[in-house]
């Protein structure tokens, strides 16, 4: 990236639009990442460029933030742009991003590779790509729950898992790495896809898992891998819902499904259209205003 003069933009949006937006923006910016505002409910999405900031790339933004905005169900936010100096931004964002901790895993990006603590397992995501890295409460979450099910007796019970919704992959890598699983992920966009078949070539998981580009569960590749031991789903509530169905054919006697994406008051109206699917909670835990859960089919 470009270390002459740049901008960065921002735009502050409910929780549940956040990733619709950033994902609308990923393509445009050199550098992107997600905050809290003072609360779970409220993020801040920030991206930076380098260059004019010229009457077409201020078109560009603001066309992909509306159309970010529209996915989400809400109306576009104001978008700031501030002028910046001379900088590497990237590199800036790389060095803000602090390796993260969660159960035996330590996510980090290409800035801090060294250091790794004994013992952990490592996942390197690069900053660029943030959202999805784990700095949000729901990625933190599944990768609590992939986690507690590896000290568990499911370690080698699932050799096939299924991440819907894959993002950077992140989950996937965590699969592979604490459960000994092979992997199917699978996102609707392709340039998220993209970005995860990097993730995985720089973990040395390629050969474990297989992403794809698709329709969620009737996208042909996860009709034909099922069933599945196990099913990650770091979504949006709406979708598990609409998805409910699906998820418990999908899933294996016996098999377990970790849902997250869903705010704490989401919760119940999630699990409620699972069970009714004939999936029953085996765990429920909440982190900053985001709740994961753990399903079991009987």
């Amino acid at each position: 990236m470009s270390t002459g003069p740049g901008w960065k933009v921002e735009c502050v949006v409910p929780a549940t639009a956040a990733e619709a937006v950033a994902g609308a923006l990923a393509d445009i910016v050199d550098a992107l990442a997600v905050f809290e505002v003072g609360g779970p409910q409220t993020m801040r999405v920030r991206c930076y460029g380098g260059g004019a900031f010229d009457a077409a790339t201020e078109g560009a933004l603001n066309a992909a933030v509306a159309a970010g905005a529209r996915q989400a169900g809400i109306e576009a936010p104001a978008v700031y742009v501030v002028w910046l100096p001379a900088i590497d931004w990237l590199a800036e964002n790389q060095a803000s991003f602090a390796p993260i901790s969660v159960g035996r895993f330590w996510v980090h990006d290409s800035a801090h590779r060294d250091g790794i603590p004994a013992g952990r397992i490592a996942i390197e995501v690069d900053a660029a790509t943030a959202f999805g890295t784990g700095e949000h409460a729901t990625t933190r979450g599944c990768l609590a729950a992939i986690d507690r099910l590896a000290r568990g007796r499911w370690r080698g019970f699932a050799p096939m898992t299924l991440d819907m919704g894959c993002g950077t992959a992140i989950l996937s890598i965590a699969a592979v790495r604490a459960l000994g699983a092979r992997v199917l992920a699978v996102d609707i966009d392709a340039d998220s896809v993209r970005v995860a078949r990097t993730n995985l070539r720089l973990n040395r998981v390629a050969g474990d898992v297989r992403a794809v580009a698709g329709d969620g569960y009737r996208t042909p590749a996860v009709r034909r891998g099922a069933p599945y031991g196990l099913i990650l789903a770091n979504v949006l509530a709406g979708p598990l819902i609409g998805m409910a169905g699906d998820c418990a054919v999908a899933l294996a006697p016996g098999g377990v499904a970790v849902l997250s994406g869903l705010l704490d008051h989401q919760a119940q109206a999630v699990f409620a259209a699972h069970r009714a699917r004939g999936l029953v909670l085996v765990g429920r835990r909440s982190r900053d205003g985001w709740t994961t859960l753990t399903l079991r089919k009987p």
